[in-house]
């Protein structure tokens, strides 16, 4: 059974009739391979319909996929799940860090079909609310803070997964530049 549940407050905020939200739905579903669900399958998007979606930059012409269209970054953002971004997320935490003595400590497990990963990837939807932008750049700032520790050599200090995700810490790294290794010379270890 395919259910759809349409929030015509966030389609409207995105400057989407709804005949074109469906347009888009379509498109995106077509694209991924998937069979439009029976009542949507009635719906027939119209050329104007098309022309203003490419006009609004939601849609462009394509070759490549079967609707002849493909959706801008723009577009994806309305049916992206998360669950790509949360992936690259958690893939990117490590496991386990050093803990300054001769062992190591957990801070994520490995697995993504675990009872933790599932309560963190519960906790990331909770705070993204499905947000590509705030996604990446939540994940930058990951990035930056995992270089920075690795060059410090502190990298025992990283929160757990959950607590770096309920303590807002990507805030904390924002506005820092790129702490590669090469970048920071002035870095001492203690």
């Amino acid at each position: 059974m395919f259910k759809i549940s349409l929030d015509l407050v966030k389609i409207k905020s995105k400057g989407l009739t709804l005949n074109e939200y469906l347009t888009l739905f379509c498109v995106h579903l077509r694209n991924k391979g998937q069979k439009e669900p029976f009542l949507l399958s009635q719906f027939i998007p119209t050329n104007q319909d098309y022309k203003s979606l490419q006009d609004k930059e939601f849609l462009l012409p394509s070759l490549f996929n079967e609707s002849g269209y493909e959706l801008t970054i723009k577009a994806n953002t309305i049916f992206n799940t998360g669950d790509e971004k949360f992936n690259e997320f958690y893939a990117l935490f490590p496991p386990k860090v050093p803990n300054g003595l001769s062992g190591f400590r957990p801070v994520s497990t490995k697995d993504l079909n675990t009872v933790g990963a599932g309560k963190t990837k519960q906790l990331w939807k909770a705070i993204t609310k499905d947000d590509i932008e705030l996604q990446i750049k939540i994940i930058d700032s990951l990035k930056k803070e995992l270089s920075a520790k690795e060059a410090s050599g502190s990298l025992m200090y990283l929160a757990g997964i959950d607590t770096w995700l309920r303590n807002y810490t990507w805030e904390k790294w924002e506005s820092v530049d790129d702490p590669s290794p090469a970048t920071n010379n002035n870095v001492k270890k203690l």
